[in-house]
């Protein structure tokens, strides 16, 4: 398998802790890393999991696990 273009598509499928309440944008962490991301469904409450599905330039796609 080829190197991903942009590093941060090696996050998807890793789960990530909601910092911040996903209306559809908000943040998650993935370990100690801060990203902003986007709900691909509905609205998402802080502390709840959720899986990366996509990485869009600096923003992740996110649905809850």
């Amino acid at each position: 398998m080829a190197p991903a273009a942009n590093p941060d598509e090696a996050l998807v499928g890793s789960e990530a802790v909601v910092v911040s309440d996903l209306r559809p944008i908000g943040v998650v962490r993935i370990g100690n890393r801060k990203f902003e991301a986007a709900s691909e469904t509905t609205l998402i409450r802080a502390g709840q999991t959720v899986r990366v599905t996509s990485v869009e330039g600096l923003n992740l796609k996110v649905r809850a696990v």
